[in-house]
């Protein structure tokens, strides 16, 4: 009776999961074609491809700003203590002084982003610092991306082996992702949503691993006919390996197995068993081997075991403090697969699977929230602000704007024609497998889970207002493994009708292969292309040259400060100028001062003595693009300003401010250096002091209305004085020069203006609260009273 309940058992282990080596072979006979290391060959391929892609300065360009500003630069900063700095990577203010201090306490835009990712760059950072290696930080930071995202192909591999139990499912799966070209351009800029996908599916592969499995012997552990079960030495899984699950009620068991008289006979029925789908003869235990080998061997499985599943539950940690949207997708996944394979969880796996990997997440999370203590001063700030801000405010959306909600759908399966033919081919294939015989329930089983996990990620991300493709990297990665099962059925049909033999097999695979590389080639953007990409938010052209522009001024050594005449978010920042100096340079409609008088210095926890860095809106001065006079002004008075970078039309005009040699040029932009002798300089500097801050109030009032906000009192007085003198027939630039005079603590000035207003145009226009006056078009939506 026991043996025959051990037989009914192991029938229905390999009934439920015969393993990726198992006894199922594939009808379209890829296991005899592809080679064993085939996700390997891949990594290697595709690493060697895109590091030769971003080592190409043609490249260079940006695909969204916060592959810089929440990367790269962050790390950059913390390792040279100087560089750009967002809101998202900056503390709570502690002592609100000024309007745009109080508008982000406000709207909660502080302390968003976890420094785990910079933290990644940093480390190599600091490496190559120590060990005096002199390399531009930015081209470091995006080949370790390359390095990173290359494993994509090998989990997904993994991940779909263990789903589909077949080797040929997952290596058109892992070829797939390899060459698609959304993966693919998203890989190769250092975003944290293509970084996280290898670790992601990698872990989740582990945790799928346990829940395949069919309940083992010990989840009957109540039942004392069976513990002589757990003499058998190796319980095969999906990778053919030999792993023994115990517990410590199993251990106590085999004390005994001398006193059982149904030992021996339970040891004949257990000396056959499969392993990588062939009948092998187990050797007889010897009754001389001693038993502590046999319980250390017991217990250092049970520790792999423990400590692969509490690993897998740390990094899914990590990963969704690093991006946590992630969660998500991991709860999306984790209740379709539950839900599938609800028949092989049993109460104690149930119990096991919360243990071992919820450990593991509560750890990940504590470490999280250590790191947020120890750079923002608040445990979890970081999860719980971007919560507030990206899913219980409207911010993001009136920011960075709305998209339909069918943008997903177009831009990710009809980005162009040859993707469109694709995917109707696959979803042809998939319609078609439902219809076959030649798929068994299992693949269909897991097919399903992940057409659940598609659909319900498409929808949820769909409500969102602000879409961009990267938020869903990972349901890209769902798209491909779908694609790939879709296609996999569809050959094995068309096998099983035509009868192909092996040399016809692999013609298939190679065409295949060569089309979905060449599609990715012809499509992959490129210099020069403007509208290839749906979800890029600057010109290739334009970023990719200035970069290169401020990679040759990162190798000068007489560098003191630079000028760029195009926007900060083309640039990668002050990773790639490697130069402490004053900068120039555009945001939206104004240029933006940054130098020595407008740093803020870091107080938090993460540094014993104060850091000068760049925070984006905390500038020095700001000057309207129209304003052509203040800003030739600043360039003539602050001579430190040797290097320009403009675009090749403009070259002309900056002749006139003594830059005249073009020492460099990227395409569309030059390099201008500008060299003084003494008598020059000092005909500049008077022709500088001599021109007018501005010949339109209203630029006037304009620039110092943002200086106001910014707390740049003294700068704001000297506009809205310029600005009453040319024109003094609006209230407001009185109101904001008694403010900023009171804001100095002058008293006297204050009241002095506050009078002469009311003298000019009554008491009760002067102490109404004016609009704000706005003279771009696409900022009326953020004016405010």
């Amino acid at each position: 009776m026991k043996s025959r309940k051990i037989k009914e058992m192991k029938k229905m282990k390999f009934k439920h999961h015969t393993g990726n080596n198992g006894n199922r072979k594939c009808e379209c006979g890829f296991e005899s074609i592809l080679p064993e290391l085939l996700p390997w060959y891949l990594f290697v391929i595709v690493l060697c491809i895109r590091i030769h892609y971003v080592l190409q300065p043609k490249n260079w360009w940006l695909l969204h700003p916060d592959e810089i500003f929440q990367s790269v630069e962050v790390a950059f900063s913390e390792v040279y203590g100087n560089g750009f700095r967002t809101y998202e990577y900056s503390p709570s203010t502690t002592n609100v002084t000024t309007p745009v201090e109080e508008q982000e306490m406000n709207q909660g835009m502080y302390s968003l982003r976890s420094f785990l990712y910079p933290q990644f760059f940093a480390v190599i950072f600091a490496v190559c610092k120590f060990v005096g290696i002199r390399l531009n930080c930015y081209l470091v930071g995006r080949i370790c991306q390359c390095v990173v995202t290359s494993f994509t192909p090998v989990a997904v591999f993994r991940f779909c082996r263990t789903l589909f139990r077949c080797r040929g499912t997952a290596s058109i799966a892992a070829m797939l992702t390899s060459f698609s070209l959304h993966i693919s351009v998203l890989g190769t800029h250092t975003l944290v949503n293509s970084f996280i996908s290898p670790f992601l599916f990698l872990s989740v592969d582990i945790i799928l691993q346990y829940l395949l499995k069919p309940p083992a012997v010990t989840d009957f552990s109540n039942d004392e006919s069976l513990y002589n079960d757990s003499s058998s030495r190796y319980n095969h899984t999906e990778n053919g390996s030999a792993s023994i699950q115990c517990t410590m009620r199993d251990i106590n068991s085999n004390l005994k197995i001398q006193k059982n008289p149904l030992n021996g006979a339970a040891l004949q029925e257990q000396k056959n068993s499969l392993e990588d789908g062939k009948i092998v003869k187990e050797v007889k235990a010897k009754k001389s081997k001693p038993k502590k080998h046999h319980l250390a061997t017991r217990h250092f499985t049970l520790d792999i075991n423990v400590m692969l599943l509490s690993m897998s539950g740390f990094v899914c940690a990590i990963m969704c403090y690093m991006r946590p949207d992630t969660i998500i997708f991991l709860i999306v996944i984790g209740v379709s697969f539950l839900f599938t394979y609800r028949d092989n969880v049993s109460i104690k796996k149930g119990r096991y699977l919360t243990g071992t990997v919820g450990s593991g997440f509560a750890i990940g999370l504590i470490v999280g929230g250590l790191l947020d203590w120890y750079t923002y001063g608040i445990m979890f700030i970081s999860p719980a602000q971007w919560l507030k801000l990206n899913v219980a405010s409207h911010v993001p959306a009136v920011l960075y704007g709305t998209n339909s909600p069918y943008q997903y759908i177009l831009d990710i399966f009809a980005s162009c024609k040859s993707e469109l033919c694709f995917n109707i081919f696959c979803l042809a294939a998939l319609v078609m497998m439902t219809q076959t015989e030649y798929i068994d329930s299992v693949d269909q089983k897991s097919s399903s889970s992940l057409l659940i996990t598609l659909s319900c990620m498409l929808i949820i991300y769909s409500v969102i207002a602000h879409k961009e493709l990267r938020f869903v990297h990972n349901v890209l990665i769902i798209i491909e493994i779908l694609a790939a099962y879709a296609i996999h059925g569809a050959l094995q049909f068309i096998n099983s009708l035509l009868k192909f033999t092996k040399d016809k097999i692999k013609i298939v695979v190679m065409v295949f292969s060569l089309s979905v590389g060449l599609n990715t080639y012809m499509n992959f953007p490129s210099y020069g292309e403007e509208t290839i990409l749906p979800w890029k938010t600057v010109t290739p052209t334009d970023s990719s040259d200035i970069n290169q522009c401020l990679f040759f001024i990162s190798e000068q050594n007489n560098v003191t400060g630079v000028f760029i005449d195009n926007s900060i978010y083309t640039i990668a920042g002050f990773t790639i100028l490697n130069h402490d100096v004053p900068l120039l340079t555009l945001i939206h409609h104004e240029y933006h001062e940054y130098r020595s008088g407008g740093y803020i210095p870091r107080t938090d926890l993460s540094y014993k003595t104060p850091r000068n860095l760049y925070v984006i809106n905390r500038y020095s001065d700001i000057i309207d693009v129209t304003n052509i006079h203040y800003l030739s002004k600043r360039l003539l008075e602050s001579q430190e300003y040797n290097y320009v970078v403009v675009p090749n039309k403009r070259v002309p005009s900056f002749s006139q401010l003594g830059f005249n040699k073009a020492p460099f040029s990227a395409g569309r932009y030059s390099v201008l250096q500008r060299l003084l002798t003494p008598i020059e300089s000092t005909k500049l500097s008077i022709a500088g002091k001599n021109m007018p801050l501005g010949k339109n109030s209203t630029i006037m009032e304009y620039e110092a209305s943002w200086l106001y906000t910014a707390g740049l009192y003294t700068k704001a007085i000297e506009r809205l004085e310029n600005a009453i003198e040319l024109n003094n027939s609006r209230v407001r630039p009185f109101q904001l020069l008694a403010s900023s005079y009171a804001n100095k603590a002058d008293l006297t000035k204050a009241k002095a203006t506050e009078d002469k207003c009311i003298l000019g145009h009554g008491r009760t226009a002067c102490r109404k609260p004016q609009p704000r006056i706005v003279i771009h078009e696409d900022y009326k939506q953020y004016s405010v009273n």
